[in-house]
């Protein structure tokens, strides 16, 4: 699933929607938000069920003021307008009140982001916001002040945690890896003293996070094969519902009949995995992925290059250098949008197998531009 063609109205409905579930928040407890590319501020409401909401409940505030929707903004949008000021670097925000991390702002305690791998990466750099009265500009400020340091994450005094993010997922996956990094911590302490990982994990962490392999494209798909994603995507989702996976965490793999395997991918969101997004290993090699929209009744395909995409570079720029080193020709997305998309491109697939297949084969270079 990719987030970015999903509407910011049902994005706050599907993530308010896991918070809840989960128990991370109360019925009328924590608010969600997200800024779009034209500025506007999409926030959960006030005074609404968190367990019910619909598309058709949440706001959009403009830049100039007003606000379009059948309800008030959540009473905590000033606080959402201050990170937004503070960080134009910023998307979204989470601010929720789960009981671990509550239980911290009250004894002033940050959890400890080195008792397992890979916390520290995703949680970052976070402080604890001096306490103000919810929904209050003094709150606004004091969480400001936080993300003005290049904090991403406030701890709110006697409150819960306030987090920004460059989208909702991401905000989403640092808020539930922090809780449950937090609620381990609380755990841990009533059996024994607490270890921390040495300073050097994280390091180690960073090093081994992303194995490097060259790619491969695949010819067909063996029932067996076919099987065994159902499977595992099935097995995957239960996993994640029992609370055992986390959004990012924690891994599945079936090795099939002629020695590949298939295993779950990195940084995919666990609560939306579906079968053609797990990866098979053969070889050494792994299957060559790159993310399109499945087309209905076309003979174009629109790819997302996010994953390819240097810092700054724009679709167009891509494009150019694509057609000159890989030898792939193709038109950018954003000549189709009004709005400001950069991390799409469409290509045209109505042409000869060998000619297919000689593309497919230049494509699995692509990681290269993004050196």
């Amino acid at each position: 699933m990719n987030i970015q063609y999903i509407h910011p109205a049902d994005q706050l409905v599907m993530f308010m929607q896991r918070i809840y579930d989960k128990g991370l928040t109360t019925m009328s407890g924590g608010n969600l938000s997200i800024r779009d590319t034209q500025g506007n501020i999409w926030i959960t409401p006030a005074g609404i069920d968190k367990g019910t909401l619909t598309r058709k409940d949440i706001i959009c505030v403009r830049p100039d003021g007003s606000c379009e929707g059948p309800h008030k903004p959540s009473s905590e949008l000033p606080f959402h307008e201050s990170v937004y000021r503070m960080r134009p670097d910023l998307n979204a925000v989470l601010h929720a009140h789960p009981p671990a991390l509550v239980a911290f702002s009250i004894v002033r305690k940050l959890p400890d982001l080195d008792l397992i791998p890979s916390v520290r990466h995703i949680c970052e750099q976070m402080k604890i916001a001096t306490y103000a009265v919810p929904g209050s500009e003094a709150l606004g400020v004091e969480i400001g002040k936080v993300f003005s340091q290049g904090c991403d994450t406030a701890l709110l005094e006697n409150h819960g945690v306030c987090i920004g993010a460059p989208d909702m997922f991401t905000a989403f996956q640092r808020f539930e890896t922090l809780n449950y990094t937090a609620t381990l911590e609380v755990l841990a302490s009533k059996l024994g003293k607490i270890h921390s990982l040495p300073e050097n994990a994280y390091h180690m962490s960073e090093t081994n996070e992303h194995t490097k392999l060259d790619d491969f494209i695949p010819r067909s798909h063996t029932s067996e094969e076919l099987a065994a994603r159902r499977d595992m995507i099935t097995l995957i989702h239960r996993s994640y519902k029992m609370g055992l996976f986390t959004a990012t965490h924690g891994t599945y793999s079936v090795r099939l009949s002629d020695g590949s395997f298939l295993i779950t991918p990195f940084g995919f969101d666990r609560a939306y995995l579906e079968e053609d997004d797990l990866v098979r290993v053969k070889g050494g090699m792994k299957e060559l992925g790159i993310p399109f929209t499945d087309p209905q009744g076309t003979y174009f395909v629109l790819a997302d290059i996010s994953p390819f995409l240097k810092k700054g570079q724009s679709d167009v720029d891509f494009c150019v250098e694509m057609a000159q080193k890989i030898g792939v020709g193709a038109v950018p997305g954003s000549s189709f949008f009004d709005e400001d998309v950069n991390h799409i491109i469409r290509l045209h697939f109505a042409k000869k197998d060998e000619t297919l297949n000689t593309a497919l084969e230049r494509l699995s270079h692509l990681k290269d531009l993004a050196r």
